[in-house]
């Protein structure tokens, strides 16, 4: 699955492939990450609004791109929504230096017997990723 990117709700869509995935299943997901120096490395995502046409095609990103996670951030989505086994592929590093610093592609799966992950608990309330109260 490629286009967390295009998504203004990354978590919640990344919520959504745990749900249709089935328990025991695989999810293969690639996105573009964070431009900017300082925050490739930090676990954020790069907001990109107002749309800047100036900006959006000097670090080629489409207009239509408002939030780019880093890949840490990624990864932290994953594992907050409950998925298992997460690798890193090296996909984009067989391609070229600047497609690897630029994208980021993760194999994951869902635990057989796996629930998805709860955001955070108070006072005997569970508050979902992804869902209404």
């Amino acid at each position: 699955m490629e286009a967390p990117y295009h998504n203004p709700e990354q978590l919640r869509f990344v919520r959504q492939l745990f749900d249709l995935i089935v328990p025991g299943g695989l999810l293969v997901l690639e996105t573009a990450t964070a431009r900017r120096p300082r925050t490739r490395n930090e676990n954020c995502a790069e907001i990109w609004f107002p749309p800047d046409k100036a900006a959006s095609r000097a670090a080629h990103v489409s207009t239509n791109v408002t939030h780019l996670p880093s890949a840490k951030a990624v990864m932290s989505w994953l594992q907050m929504i409950g998925f298992v086994e997460i690798q890193t592929s090296v996909c984009h590093r067989r391609v070229s230096r600047v497609l690897a610093a630029d994208r980021i592609a993760y194999i994951a799966n869902r635990p057989a017997n796996g629930r998805p992950g709860i955001y955070y608990g108070h006072a005997g309330h569970e508050f979902h990723i992804g869902h209404p109260r």
